[in-house]
């Protein structure tokens, strides 16, 4: 078991802060408050449609750890679609949705298959470090986006129409971006939907995963590749997908029991125990990342207030 490194995205230079907009005031046809793949999207889709459009993060870079590890067929055919020609780039490999098993040592025979999931083509994995680069160059190359990059939101007021205070995380500069429409893709914990006040409905109890991901040879892994197995272990319950990605090999998510000494169980020498029955050559196993996620099922009781929207996991976060 090899130690992890910091994941990178090849060939693209470094973005700097002169090359984007500074003067923090304005109004546009639509802000969008978060640059991942759901806000970019929305942010290119906008523009194509002849909008002024505004998109608003405070981080510089994507995040350099993938969250989600695929997606399915509609969603990937609307990423490919913003990208263009770019697409062509992005990694990506077949993948099937869930399968479930009741013995991590017969991933070869799978309990339950729901019949939807049955197209192998219906999911593709993908790198999502990668993806929202690509997402970002996009922005950068379209002439009606105006990206605000290292700029935090710290007021939303939606009276006549949305307008949105936001302070450079720098300098401390402060400066309000007024529009017709405000997408709010910022997140499970979205300052979007704080702010409008918006209230949750919780779906289920929460629960607490160890996420570990790695890089690995496809033929040195358990299971279908590009399935997600969910493991009903009597144990532990897991959910595992061998994913065939250059950059993300495999993922593991294995539920953390209540009590359980979280530290001891994301200890190296843990990790290397619990990913044991899945990797045929651990020697050629890399860890790029292990993480807790806690989750709550929710959704938004609901999406709009006005002209202020929800988008992603700020409306829902269900898996």
């Amino acid at each position: 078991l090899l130690p992890g490194r910091m994941l990178r995205c090849a060939g693209r230079p470094e973005r700097r802060p002169h090359a984007l907009v500074r003067e923090l005031s304005g109004r546009y046809d639509a802000v969008v408050v978060g640059c991942g793949p759901v806000g970019a999207t929305a942010a290119i889709l906008l523009a194509d449609a002849g909008m002024r459009v505004a998109i608003v993060d405070e981080s510089w870079h994507p995040f350099p750890f993938p969250r989600v590890e695929s997606v399915d067929s509609a969603a990937l055919s609307l990423f490919r679609r913003v990208l263009g020609a770019e697409a062509e780039k992005l990694s990506c490999a077949p993948a099937s949705g869930p399968a479930v098993y009741t013995d991590k040592s017969r991933l070869d025979k799978p309990t339950v298959k729901p019949a939807l999931y049955a197209d192998a083509e219906s999911r593709a994995s993908i790198f999502q470090p990668q993806l929202e680069d690509l997402l970002r160059s996009a922005l950068e190359r379209h002439a009606r986006v105006h990206e605000f990059f290292g700029v935090s939101a710290r007021h939303l007021a939606n009276e006549a129409e949305p307008a949105l205070m936001v302070e450079d995380v720098i300098s401390g500069k402060m400066g309000t971006l007024s529009a017709t429409y405000l997408l709010g893709c910022d997140g499970a914990h979205g300052f979007v939907r704080v702010q409008s006040g918006l209230q949750l409905r919780v779906l289920g109890s929460p629960a607490s995963f160890l996420v570990v991901d790695a890089e690995a040879p496809l033929d040195g892994l358990a299971g279908t590749s590009g399935e997600l197995h969910l493991v009903a272990d009597a144990e532990r319950p897991l959910v595992y997908a061998p994913l065939g990605l250059r950059e993300l090999g495999a993922r593991w998510q294995f539920g953390i029991r209540p009590g359980e000494d979280v530290p001891a169980l994301r200890a190296p020498e843990r990790i290397r125990t619990l990913i044991a029955p899945f990797v045929a050559q651990p020697e050629r196993v890399r860890v790029l990342q292990h993480t807790v996620y806690a989750h709550t099922p929710f959704v938004a009781e609901r999406w709009r207030t006005r002209n202020v929207f929800l988008c992603g996991d700020s409306v829902h976060s269900t898996a």
